[in-house]
């Protein structure tokens, strides 16, 4: 996705007030109506592999639209919702929003989806995952957060009443191109490491890949193989940002593997077809999606009748 000349000007105009590595806002985290009270946890105790001395946390700011974004995120995070309503384990999402490698859109709501996953009562999770110094080495350290997240999700499962088999991780856009990239590189940990965290497997059990956005390498780029999750692939024929023959090359990928995919591609919306804010078709991937899951990554009956999703 491109960004005007003006976002990105103002995106360079807050980096020089921003507040530093470490410090924290006082300002509370938004909650919803349907879950508890949220909350925000580092990935890494110390710093992240990679970690940039004097990067910047979390700078808000607004996009094209009046889309809320963050950016300058030097140390990457999950802000944690559980839905209000009680159950054993459940289904877990992990939201990867998008902003081109450069900033986080739509932090606050998931894009629209924190309320309606929280009422059907998943676990959401979203994933603030570093966008400094430049797209390029972002696209790289994305990657290690986001299987820092399911690493750390699958670890605190149980304290978190979620089922280590059903978590699944969503993205928009570049977060649609993360999703894709930690689906072709997952693994199931190192039983030797002494961080108890990086012993489990970054595997998510389902993926959803919305828009997906090519960045500089073409579908064959991302090895798919019999070992990565099942994966919803949705795409607009109109939108120009992210072509919908990049979504057609991943879905040919995972034919290939033999590895489930359901592939959604509707005639129009655009790059924000699957947004909060869209009225078309693409507005109710969300349920197509969680009817999918049911499907393709069935729950232990046990688990299910314990409350689970």
């Amino acid at each position: 996705m491109k960004y005007s000349f003006a976002l990105i000007a103002m995106m360079g105009a807050v980096v020089a007030s921003a507040p530093l590595v470490g410090q924290s806002s006082s300002k509370p985290l938004p909650a919803s109506a349907f879950g508890e009270k949220p909350s925000e946890i580092l990935l890494w105790d110390d710093a992240p592999p990679g970690f940039i001395e004097g990067a910047h946390k979390a700078w808000p700011g607004v996009g094209e639209g009046g889309v809320k974004l963050v950016s300058r995120i030097g140390i990457p995070s999950i802000i944690l919702h559980q839905p209000l309503a009680p159950a054993k384990k459940r289904k877990a999402v992990i939201l990867c929003p998008g902003g081109a490698y450069q900033a986080l859109a739509s932090i606050e709501n998931g894009n629209g989806t924190l309320d309606p996953f929280l009422k059907d009562g998943f676990v959401v999770i979203v994933l603030k995952y570093r966008t400094v110094p430049n797209p390029k080495q972002a696209e790289i350290d994305a990657l290690v957060d986001a299987k820092r997240a399911v690493r750390l999700v699958r670890h605190r499962a149980a304290e978190w009443n979620i089922d280590p088999a059903q978590i699944g991780v969503v993205g928009w856009s570049a977060g649609g191109n993360l999703t894709l990239n930690l689906a072709s590189h997952t693994d199931n940990g190192n039983p030797q490491a002494t961080d108890p965290i990086e012993r489990q497997s970054c595997r998510p059990d389902f993926v959803a890949m919305l828009c997906p956005w090519p960045t500089s390498r073409p579908a064959s780029g991302y090895l798919i193989s019999k070992d990565s999750p099942p994966a919803f692939i949705a795409s607009a024929k109109d939108d120009k940002a992210a072509p919908t023959r990049f979504a057609t090359g991943i879905a040919a990928n995972y034919e290939q593997a033999g590895v489930p995919c359901n592939l959604w591609v509707i005639e129009a919306g655009g790059h924000r077809a699957f947004s909060y804010d869209s009225t078309g078709e693409g507005s109710h991937w969300r349920e197509r999606f969680v009817k999918w899951i049911h499907t393709a990554v069935p729950q232990n009956p046990t688990i299910a009748s314990d409350g689970g999703v």
